[in-house]
């Protein structure tokens, strides 16, 4: 099985894209490929098929085997793939199904940007936020980060994030549904700027990076640079 291995701001990603001669990838697959001993090592299994030459379906798998309904860095890096290695362009403008729903990026020589509908807020209190960008998010005070288990398990569904605002941008640590911590979450710096009610732009400062989210009124844009790490083969026999 053929794959590519591509990061952004540390978050990593191993992207196979199906074919008829592809095996199938399963939750346990995906699981084996994942795991940074035994498989390739990443935080995320993405599994492309082409639809058009500027649309595929994708699927996400997070490190444990089990489905993300949304991955925002894992959209971007895929888009760079596409772009430089399947139509050998630094430019293109690509299109992405994901659980069913239709998601636009922009790659430009190397700058991946991806849109996405306005993150929808599904409850609110004094410690914390929960919203939705296809997956969910718990934004939490970064003086929360002492209870990190606690929250854990509150939130079982959600990617959880602590974040505190320094100078013009926000710093945030993210432990990751299915991974554990992680280096950076696209969909989450969505997320958290949604929860701040900003009206423009902001950097979101992870540990791996920065990635910039802009408000676009009825839509949220997420600015990236993904890498394309190495390439190779996978034998799962």
């Amino acid at each position: 099985m053929r794959f590519v291995k591509a990061q952004v701001n540390g978050n990593d990603f191993v992207i196979i894209m199906r074919r008829e001669d592809t095996l199938i990838i399963t939750n346990e697959t995906a699981k084996t490929i994942a795991d940074r001993h035994f498989g390739i090592g990443c935080d995320q299994v993405i599994e492309l098929t082409k639809v058009t030459d500027l649309t595929y379906n994708i699927n996400f798998f997070n490190a444990d085997g089990g489905h993300a309904e949304m991955c925002g860095n894992g959209v971007c890096a895929a888009s760079l793939y596409i772009s430089r290695i399947i139509l050998s362009s630094e430019s293109a403008e690509l299109r992405f199904i994901i659980s069913g729903r239709e998601h636009r990026t922009i790659a430009d020589k190397g700058e991946i940007t991806l849109f996405v509908e306005k993150p929808i807020l599904l409850h609110r209190s004094s410690e914390y936020q929960i919203l939705s960008v296809g997956n969910k998010h718990a934004v939490c005070d970064i003086k929360m980060f002492d209870s990190v288990m606690e929250v854990k398990d509150k939130f079982p569904d959600c990617n959880l994030h602590f974040t505190k605002f320094v100078d013009d941008f926000i710093r945030v640590k993210t432990y990751e549904r299915g991974v554990g911590w992680t280096r950076a979450c696209g969909s989450g710096a969505i997320a958290i700027a949604a929860s701040q009610n900003i009206s423009d732009s902001v950097r979101v400062v992870h540990d791996g990076g920065c990635s910039s989210v802009r408000n676009l009124g009825d839509t949220f844009s997420l600015t990236v640079h993904p890498k394309i790490v190495f390439s190779g083969n996978f034998y799962d026999d």
